[in-house]
C-alpha cells in the first residue's frame, strides 16, 4: 500500500465531513509481537544520562517512583510544562507518556492559549524502530516535551509490561479532535502547514478554512526538497514565525521531520510544534 500522510488526508477532506483513518493506514496488525512479550522484559522509568537506571518492580510502584519517572533531560527554555507533571516511561529506549486523548487535548490548548512551547511527538513502530540505530531519531524522543502513544504495536507493548497505557492516541485522532472544537478553549487554534507534496500544504489550508471547526489555517508553505539545511533557511523560519500560527504541522517524512524540528525549533516561536506526515 503506498504510503498516506496525514497531510495529504487533510488536502483532500471536506472539513464537514468525518473521517475515519483505517488501522491499515496507521499500523499493520501482522506484526509478530513475540519478541516484545518476553517474561524478561523489564520497563525502567526514563532516566538522563547521569542517573543510574533502575527496574520498575510492579505496577503498584509507580506512585513511589514518580519522581523517577519523569526526570527527562530537556532543551533550555523550550519546556512546556514541568516534568514531574508528566507519566513518562521508558519503552525499549524510547520515552512514552500514558496520556488520554482528552489530557493531550487539554495540554495542546494550554500551552498554545499561554504561548509554552511544546514538541510533540508522535512514536510508533517505525519509531520505535528506527530509534535503535538512529541516535539523533531516537534524541527527538528524549527532547520532546510529548510523546503520545501513535502506534498500536506500542500499546500493546506497554501494556503487556505493564505501562499504564489504556490506548494508543493518534496523531490523526488528535487533529481530528481539535477539528472537532473543545469546550476547554475560548479560541480556534491557528494552523500553519509546512511541508508535504507539492500542493498539499496549501490545499489543506484552504480545507480547513472551509468550514466550521476548532482549528484556522493561518498559512502553508512546500518547501520543495533538500537537506534539513537547506529547508532551514532565514526567510522560511521568518514566514512561519510570521504567521503567529498556535500549532506548527510539518510533514517532511518521520526521521526528516523530527530532525527539521530539533534544528529549528529554538528559532521558531510557534507554541506547539508536530511531525504529523
Amino acid at each position: 500500500m503506498p504510503e498516506v500522510t496525514y497531510m495529504q488526508t487533510y488536502a483532500n477532506l471536506n472539513p464537514l465531513e468525518s473521517v475515519t483513518f483505517p488501522e491499515s493506514v496507521q499500523e499493520t496488525d501482522s506484526v509478530d509481537m513475540q519478541p516484545y512479550a518476553s517474561a524478561k522484559a523489564r520497563v525502567v522509568p526514563f532516566f538522563s544520562s547521569n542517573r543510574t537506571p533502575r527496574t520498575r518492580r510492579t505496577r503498584a510502584s509507580h506512585h513511589a517512583d514518580r519522581n523517577a519517572v519523569v526526570t527527562l533531560p530537556h532543551v533550555a527554555g523550550t519546556r512546556s510544562l514541568s516534568d514531574f507533571d508528566r507519566d513518562v516511561y521508558c519503552l525499549h529506549g524510547i520515552p512514552i507518556d500514558a496520556a488520554e486523548m482528552d489530557d493531550v487535548l487539554r495540554h495542546v490548548h494550554a500551552v498554545a492559549n499561554r504561548k509554552q512551547r511544546c514538541f510533540l511527538s508522535t512514536p510508533n513502530l517505525n519509531f520505535l524502530m528506527g530509534c535503535q540505530r538512529d541516535v539523533a531519531f531516537r534524541n527527538s524522543l528524549i527532547n520532546s516535551d510529548l510523546n503520545i502513544v501513535d502506534g498500536l504495536p506500542l500499546a500493546w507493548m506497554a501494556r503487556r509490561l505493564g505501562i499504564p497505557v489504556k490506548r494508543r492516541v493518534t496523531g490523526s485522532g488528535m487533529f481530528e479532535a481539535l477539528m472537532a472544537g473543545s469546550a476547554q478553549s475560548a479560541r480556534r487554534l491557528s494552523v500553519y502547514f509546512f511541508g508535504g507534496r507539492e500542493g498539499a500544504a496549501e490545499a489543506a489550508c484552504r480545507n480547513l478554512n472551509a468550514g466550521e471547526s476548532g482549528l484556522t489555517g493561518c498559512g502553508a508553505h512546500y518547501p520543495g526538497f533538500g537537506t534539513v539545511q537547506e529547508l532551514s533557511d532565514q526567510a522560511t523560519i521568518d514566514r512561519i514565525n510570521a504567521s503567529n500560527a498556535d500549532f506548527l504541522v510539518v510533514a517532511l517524512g518521520a526521521r526528516k521531520g523530527q530532525d527539521w524540528i530539533e534544528h529549528n525549533r529554538r528559532r521558531l516561536t510557534v507554541p506547539v510544534i508536530s511531525h504529523l506526515g
